[in-house]
């Protein structure tokens, strides 16, 4: 790891003051207590542990989802297996709402399923009007794909999830390819759950902001593709903050905890 020399105005880049010392270790024992765990350095009290996770952005994540088939009774399956269609309905929504919880997100699960052009132009109106983070269609019948390609095409991030007997090579193929579509074509909540962390991660991103020291402008930029923001500030800044560390009480007790944490002192 390459260091940059901050020393104070008086001191010999071939030794370190006293004061220098505790001012680069303080500085230095501020990243990495970002790593170490509340005991690391022996037991001693140097104040509130700080955990990682608490930086992570925790926003608020919605997902609408809906069923997309035709009006039953009519037959879905497979050679040698056919499906109980609202059966499968249900425990597909107890199943996404377990994995929407596990996960972190909110679920809204239309009751009422998609069966005609009028309930999809309803469905498509609601979107409009209260657009959420991700849409989750469930396909329970192969003529209904022209039907998910329209909320495909609403911009908004779509997951398809087609049991096995509601697609062939030939639906997939094309509208899997586009962006900001996932599709999962299986009877596994696995890769829903994975989906709703793609949604997430997505949030979190657009709420994260990167600190990035270099050269000396101050400017900011949008991260394109993640959403995260991108703040560049004067190199020099982290410079001088580090002469400014005083040397008083708590920076000597940061220098005494990193020796006795210490495995080897050279």
């Amino acid at each position: 790891m390459m260091s940059v020399h901050v020393h104070g105005a008086n001191c010999k880049r071939c030794c370190l003051s006293r004061r220098c010392f505790l001012g680069t270790t303080a500085a230095a024992a501020v990243g990495l207590t970002l790593f170490r765990s509340p005991h690391a350095y022996g037991g001693s009290e140097l104040g509130d542990y700080i955990d990682l996770n608490s930086f992570r952005p925790k926003p608020q994540v919605r997902i609408k989802g809906a069923v997309f088939r035709e009006t039953p009774p009519y037959w879905l399956g497979w050679p040698g297996k056919s499906w109980d269609v609202e059966g499968y309905r249900k425990q597909f929504a107890e199943d996404f709402a377990a994995r929407a919880k596990l996960v972190g997100v909110d679920l809204d699960q239309q009751e009422s399923p998609v069966e005609t052009d009028e309930a999809l132009e309803k469905f498509i109106n609601e979107l409009k009007a209260n657009p959420p983070d991700a849409v989750i269609v469930t396909l329970q019948h192969m003529s209904n794909w022209k039907r998910a390609e329209k909320i495909t095409e609403l911009g908004i991030p779509t997951i398809i999830f087609a049991p096995i007997g509601t697609a062939f090579t030939g639906h997939v193929l094309k509208i899997s390819r586009k962006p900001g579509v996932h599709v999962i074509s299986s009877l596994e909540m696995d890769g829903v759950e994975q989906a709703f962390r793609m949604v997430r991660a997505k949030r979190q991103f657009e709420n994260t902001n990167l600190l990035v020291l270099r050269g000396t402008e101050r400017k900011e930029d949008n991260l394109e593709g993640l959403g995260a923001t991108v703040k560049t500030a004067p190199r020099d800044l982290m410079h001088e903050l580090f002469n400014e560390m005083p040397e008083n009480d708590e920076v000597h007790a940061v220098a005494e905890g990193m020796f006795q944490g210490a495995e080897k002192v050279v």
